[in-house]
Order: structure tokens, then C-alpha cells, then sequence
């Protein structure tokens, strides 16, 4: 039998004449089933019921009846319906037959054949619990209206099975799909709860929807007092109002990020670099902000050993700088002749002191430059002065060091007088460093060239040289501290690798941007670009 059609009826009446009635109306007819053979046989197909197809199974007294079903349900072969007579003397009556048809199988379709009953019809109604699964015959009957009933309620219980199957498909998937969701959901409790940071999803209303274990244990509350509260009510209203600013930015779309100190539940404050991500709708909502993503970075212990790191590097470069300057005094007056003539041996070795003292006194110089700009303490004075005048004093003054390696400095400038808004000292710090970097690694007999130039408000001040270029590997970090090419104990070319951090710092601070451009086997142009300042005005 097809699963989605069920032709099996049974007939619960005490009365054997109404069985012959029920099966010359319901039953194949002897006559059709040969024609239906004939045509199996001709087309090659399994033949039809004839007829309508129904199968009648008789019971004559109601307890043979609910055996019967018992009997269908247990094999798979349910009825789609039952016709039942009301008066079965001596055993159980239509009703009670009913009852117990009904406790055996909820499903079966129900039709009372009666002449009169002996129960008044609200009382028949209140005790089956009818719904939509009775119908009432009064006898005699007509055949098509017992056709017509076995035809109609076959099929309602066909549909009816067609709809209880795909609801439990649909159950199925649902259960399915609402294990998978919480096992993805229990899947992202145990990452984001494994994360040591403020990890929280806030909706458009900015109340929590989504938080992990960090954010329970830094407010000393359960998940259920931070869960649905807005953030107001978490931060407090002083914290909150301070960085009201920052959620309304992010709900209208814009990443935001921002450094927040605030106190934890054992009362300490703790230092976090804050993060928040908007996030967008899908469907309807596609393109609008619908809540927000936000990210807390615990960095109290990295603050405290960079202030550690900071206080070390300042006290020891200090106690070094003040030894290493009377030092590198001494030596020059003994290389002056205050102590007497030096033997020539001597002489040599009170040089390379020197000179390695003026090495180390500049390490020490980059260090403190260094950690000046980290923490803000770097002091700028700012006024507007002529580029070229400068840029020609820090190529004379770099003429001498040149010589030591047979390279000559060039200056390419315009004659007209280009303004710039900087600190003279530090601006001819970057130009020193830039011509120093660029002699060390020209060819003997070559020339390094500064070239000024001014476009659309901006100047550019670029120093070129011929020298091996840099190796691509290299270029990603060449503005990284302590960043060399070659940064083996026997390299050739000395400087302490922070001299192009420090510059790009001190270029970025006045307003400008640092950069460079290299062929390996052509050479390289630094070039630092900064807005070209107008001239002042001339008092009257």
C-alpha cells in the first residue's frame, strides 16, 4: 500500500446483511477486474483496484472491532476509516466502540450508522471529544452517499497523514537545526570565554545580547545580570556619558578605537584599549546598523612594564651619557697635547676611543630620542623658517663625514624661498640622519643629491644616492627600531638602527610623511614631505 493512500475501511455492525450492503457498494465488482487484467496485460502494467479500490474488513461486535485495529496498527496497515453502527446488543454500543477505537488510534475517520439512538446526540459529542473526525449516517442508506463518505474521508485521512509526515519532517529539521545552533552557540562560549578580553555584542537599542566570561568576571556579576542590561547601566553613568561619544559613532557605522581606564570588581583600575565594530543587517535591515561589536584588551601589565622598560632605559642611559661626556672630554684633551706629546701607537689608540665613545654617546642620544617621542615628553618648537638655508647647513655640515668616504654632497634647490612650519634643530636631525645613512652605503666616487621640490602646497626634500639599494626582504621594517639590513656582529656599515624610526617621528609630528623608493643595484631616495607654509606677513 502507497504510505500516502490508505483504501482499508472497516465495518463494525452486528447485522450480517448490512456487511453484503457495505461490500456490493465499497469492493471491486468481478467484471471490472477482469478489464483491469486486460489491460495489465496489454500495456504492461500492474493492474488497478477497480472500482474505487477499497478494502472492507468486517467485525461484528464492537470488541472484535477494536481488536481488529489493534491488529492494523501493530502491522503498519492502519484504517483510513471505520463505519460503526450505534446498537450492538448484547456487547459495548457505538459509542463506547468508539471510545476505545479513538484511544487505539486518534487517527481513524469515524462514520455512526444508526436508525435512532439511545443516547441524546449533545451527550454522543460531549463524550468523543468529536473535532473533525465523526460524521453521522441515519440508515437506510444511499449508495453514493456511502460511496461518496468512503471516498471523501479515505482522502481527508490521506492528507491528513501527508501533513502529519511533513510536519514531522519539519520538526526534524527544526530539532536538527536547534541542536546545530546551540552546539554553535555552546562552540562559541567555549572560544570567546577562552579569550583573556572584553569580547560583547550590544544591539541598536544598546543593551547586551552577547557576552563571554571575561566581562562576567571584570564586573563581578553572573550572566544574567549583565545579559539584556544597556551599557549604561553596566559602565555607570560617569564612565558611560565619557564615552557616549564613541558607541553613537559606532552604531552609525564607523570603527572606533580608544583607550578606556576603568575599575574592576576587586576595585583596581585597569587599563583597556577598547575596540567596537558595527555591524549590519541582513535582508530588510541590509545596509543599516543593527547593533555593535565590542572588543576590550586588557593591557594594564604591558603599560606597566613599558613604563618599567621606559624608567630602566632612561636611568641607565642617563648614568652612561654622564660618564661617557667627561670621557670623551678627557680624551679630546689628551689628543689636544694637554698631557705632553702622544707617542704615534698611543695616539691611534686615544683615537679609536674616541671614536667609540662619540658611537656610544650616540646610541645613547637615539635611545633617549627614542623613548621622548613613545611617551609624548619629545618638546617641538615650532616656527616658520627658509628650507634651503638649512637644508645647505646640514650639507656642510655633513661635508667632512662625507670625505672619509670619497663622496661628495650635492644640493639641488630652487632660488625662490620655500617656507616651512618646523623645529629647525630636529628638521636638520632627519636631514643629517638621511645624508649619513646615504654616504655609508654610496660607492667611493659617487654624490649623494638633495633635491627640493614644491607641488600643490607641499614640499618634498629627497636624498639620493647610487648605492646597492635594499633588498626587498628589508623594506617592510625599515622604519622598525633596531631595524638593519645587515644586523650581524660583523657588519660594515655602523648606526644603531633606530636613526629612521626617530626621523619618520619627528617628520610625522610636524605634519609630513616619510618614505622611500629603491632598485637594488641603482640605489635609493628617502624623501620626507611637508605642507609648505605661506610667507608672514611684513609689519608696516
Amino acid at each position: 500500500m502507497n504510505t500516502l493512500q490508505n483504501r482499508h475501511i472497516l465495518l463494525v455492525d452486528d447485522m450480517p446483511s448490512m456487511h453484503e450492503d457495505f461490500r456490493k457498494i465499497l469492493t471491486a465488482r468481478p467484471a471490472a477486474r477482469d478489464l483491469d487484467d486486460v489491460e495489465a496485460a496489454l500495456f504492461g502494467q500492474a493492474a488497478p483496484l477497480s472500482g474505487d479500490g477499497f478494502e472492507l474488513d468486517s467485525a461484528y461486535q464492537g470488541h472484535e472491532g477494536v481488536a481488529k485495529v489493534e491488529a492494523s496498527v501493530r502491522a503498519g496497515r492502519p484504517y483510513a476509516m471505520a463505519f460503526v453502527d450505534m446498537r450492538m446488543p448484547p456487547g459495548w454500543d457505538g459509542v463506547e466502540t468508539i471510545e476505545r477505537l479513538w484511544r487505539i488510534d486518534p487517527q481513524v475517520q469515524i462514520v455512526i450508522c444508526t436508525a435512532y439512538s439511545d443516547y441524546p446526540w449533545e451527550e454522543v459529542l460531549a463524550r468523543l471529544d468529536v473535532q473533525d473526525r465523526l460524521l453521522v449516517v441515519k440508515k437506510p442508506f444511499d449508495v453514493i452517499e456511502v460511496s461518496q463518505l468512503a471516498k471523501t474521508l479515505t482522502t481527508k485521512w490521506e492528507l491528513a497523514r501527508q501533513a502529519t509526515l511533513q510536519m514531522s519532517s519539519l520538526e526534524d529539521a527544526v530539532e536538527k537545526r536547534t541542536k546545530a545552533l546551540r552546539a554553535s552557540e555552546s562552540l562559541l562560549h567555549q572560544i570567546t570565554d577562552a579569550v583573556p578580553a572584553l569580547i560583547a555584542y550590544v544591539d541598536a537599542e544598546q543593551r547586551f545580547q552577547f557576552h563571554n566570561r571575561v566581562y562576567e568576571e571584570g564586573f563581578g556579576l553572573k550572566r544574567d545580570q549583565i545579559h539584556g542590561k544597556t551599557m549604561r547601566e553596566m559602565m555607570g553613568d560617569e564612565l558611560y556619558e565619557n564615552e557616549r561619544s564613541k558607541i553613537e559613532e559606532a552604531l552609525l557605522g564607523y570603527a572606533v578605537q580608544y583607550d578606556r581606564v576603568q575599575k574592576a570588581a576587586d576595585g583596581q583600575l585597569r587599563d583597556y584599549v577598547m575596540q567596537y565594530f558595527p555591524r549590519y543587517g541582513e535582508d530588510g535591515d541590509e545596509g543599516k546598523v543593527v547593533g555593535l561589536y565590542s572588543l576590550g584588551t586588557d593591557v594594564t601589565e604591558l603599560k606597566r612594564i613599558d613604563r618599567m622598560k621606559s624608567e630602566f632605559i632612561s636611568t641607565v642611559s642617563h648614568e652612561l651619557r654622564t660618564p661617557l661626556t667627561s670621557i670623551r672630554g678627557s680624551l679630546g684633551l689628551v689628543t689636544g697635547g694637554v698631557a705632553g706629546e702622544l707617542p704615534a701607537k698611543a695616539k691611534n689608540l686615544v683615537g679609536i676611543a674616541t671614536h667609540s665613545c662619540e658611537r656610544l654617546i650616540r646610541l645613547i642620544n637615539d635611545i633617549l630620542d627614542s623613548e621622548k617621542i613613545e611617551s609624548g615628553k619629545m618638546r617641538f618648537e615650532l616656527q616658520q623658517v627658509k628650507l634651503q638655508p638649512l637644508l645647505a647647513q646640514a650639507l656642510t655640515a655633513n661635508q667632512g663625514f662625507a670625505g672619509q668616504y670619497n663622496v661628495e654632497l650635492a644640493l639641488d634647490a630652487p632660488a625662490d624661498a620655500v617656507m616651512v612650519n618646523v623645529d629647525s634643530d630636529r628638521l636638520t636631525q632627519v636631514v643629517t640622519n638621511l645624508l649619513s645613512n646615504a654616504v655609508k652605503f654610496s660607492p667611493p666616487a659617487s654624490c649623494v643629491h638633495i633635491r627640493l621640490l614644491c607641488s600643490n602646497g607641499r614640499i618634498r626634500v629627497e636624498v639620493a644616492d647610487s648605492g646597492p639599494g635594499i633588498p626587498e626582504a628589508f623594506r617592510e621594517r625599515i622604519f622598525q627600531k633596531f631595524s638593519q639590513a645587515d644586523s650581524s656582529d660583523t657588519r660594515q656599515k655602523g648606526g644603531t638602527g633606530l636613526g629612521l624610526n626617530i626621523s619618520r617621528a619627528i617628520v610625522e609630528h610636524m605634519g609630513g610623511n616619510m618614505g622611500f623608493t629603491t632598485e637594488v643595484g641603482v640605489g635609493t631616495v628617502f624623501f620626507f614631505e611637508l605642507p609648505e607654509a605661506m610667507p608672514l606677513p611684513l609689519d608696516d
